[in-house]
């Protein structure tokens, strides 16, 4: 059976504040599509692993030309599936779903990304690290050498990637970001982390234990003989206790009960020609996605291992995880947890909610992409200028586009309204002067 594929770009963002969108969503439009993204990660989370993969990706191409400085990000949405009724499946929702509403997607191939040039990744991942206890084991048989703790995601449900779309429109090197999911099975994890837990319970607690025994001797032969008492406890091994083994056992039950919901296998990274950029953006995305801090930043460059593979994976669609556990573990040896390691990759729908959707368009223009209420942008040469957006069109404070109206809509009537004071007349003086081939923003900086 061949496998299924399919890429599709978003035309322009949507804008939230856009009337008909309004009624459509019933008055919240980021909230609207915030739950039909969260609609979409269910669906893949019930299909079997292996079955089906979803990704959201960012390309980012800086520009020098000031008309496609709303056309320097690329987004699309890549789709793959073992089988063409689960392929099918996905592409409905994503083109005639609840998504539809909102967005415009178009099927077309994907932009040529100058893989060889990337230098660096940066992967945001689940925060795990390895706690060493306040004992050793020679002070309790049952303390670990380390600990293990890993915390839930804390999702931003405010997300609109509007910061992420800011600080790309600064930068001059390709970007890519990648943010992907896959139906996962977490019952091998479920299994070992339920034994962790039963080894942390066991570090203060003992099935031999006995609070309440008398201490001071008991007499076994009942009489006022003088025979010395006979002492129940005798001889024990050390079993000094740990508070640190129930803080960590209080934070981890917690974070076992989501391992009985369906989960996903996802992958948000970011890919960049410099590691200072990448390790820029990967935080960016993080924030954008999560709250808290509850993510940590893992950076691997070119030449270290993993590197290739991933950059190899990133033609296709799906989750392909670089070697990130040494690095959150700081080098420490801890093979009592091999079987957890895939948990800094897997989440519940409700966590990655904030990191897998599309992005929305608020009040300014994006800009590096269009929004569906933009006016068009035309060239210079072709309008007659009134004045410039008071909001930039690059993430910076400067690089504000002109606006104005283009020649041949002047062989028609115009009608000029507005109250005292708004610069009819101004307006109106600079058409004249312009007509008459006096340029009178000459002066004006471009940047």
């Amino acid at each position: 059976m061949s496998e299924w594929r399919k890429t599709f770009r978003v035309r322009e963002l949507p804008d939230a504040e856009y009337v008909p969108y309004r009624v459509v969503a019933g008055g919240d439009v980021c909230a609207a599509i915030s739950r039909d993204c969260e609609h979409w990660l269910r669906i893949l989370a019930q299909l079997p692993p292996a079955t089906a993969a979803a990704e959201v990706r960012f390309v980012y191409q800086p520009s020098e030309r000031r008309e496609a400085l709303q056309s320097r990000i690329r987004i699309y949405v890549r789709l793959w599936a073992r089988s063409e009724s689960v392929g099918s499946l996905l592409e409905s929702f994503v083109t005639r779903g609840p998504l539809a509403r909102f967005y415009e997607l178009v099927e077309e191939s994907e932009a040529t990304v100058p893989w060889n040039r990337m230098r660096a990744i940066c992967d945001v991942v689940r925060r795990a690290q390895l706690v060493r206890p306040l004992h050793g084991p020679e002070f309790n048989a049952n303390i670990p050498e380390f600990y293990y703790s890993i915390e839930a995601l804390e999702p931003n449900d405010d997300n609109d990637y509007s910061m992420l779309d800011r600080v790309l429109g600064n930068l001059t090197e390709c970007v890519v970001v990648c943010v992907g999911v896959e139906p996962a099975d977490v019952s091998e994890e479920l299994a070992a982390h339920t034994d962790y837990l039963r080894r942390l319970e066991s570090v203060n607690r003992h099935w031999d234990q006995d609070d309440e025994e008398d201490q001071a001797g008991l007499d076994y032969v009942g009489d006022d003989s003088p025979r010395p008492y006979t002492f129940r406890s005798g001889l024990r091994p050390l079993r000094h206790k740990d508070p640190l083994a129930d803080n960590i056992l209080r934070q981890q039950q917690r974070f076992h009960d989501s391992l009985r919901t369906a989960h996903l296998y996802f992958g948000a990274r970011v890919f960049a020609e410099s590691g200072a950029v990448a390790r820029m953006v990967g935080s960016v995305l993080g924030e954008s996605g999560f709250c808290d801090g509850s993510y940590r930043l893992i950076t691997i460059e070119r030449g270290e291992p993993g590197f290739d593979d991933t950059v190899a994976a990133a033609t296709g669609v799906g989750v392909h995880a670089i070697p990130a556990q040494e690095r959150l573990w700081e080098g420490k040896d801890a093979p009592r947890y091999e079987q957890l390691r895939r948990l800094i990759h897997v989440a519940p729908v409700e966590e990655l909610a904030g990191m897998f959707r599309l992005p929305v368009a608020g009040h300014a223009s994006p800009c590096c992409i269009r929004k569906n209420t933009d006016p068009v942008r035309d060239a210079v040469d072709d309008l007659i200028v009134f004045g410039r957006d008071l909001e930039p069109s690059t993430g910076g404070k400067t690089g504000s586009l002109p606006r104005g109206i283009r020649f041949d809509l002047l062989l028609k009537h115009c009608f000029i309204a507005g109250t005292p004071g708004m610069g009819k007349t101004t307006a109106m003086m600079h058409l004249l002067l312009q007509l008459a081939g006096i340029n009178v923003f000459a002066g004006v900086e471009e940047d």
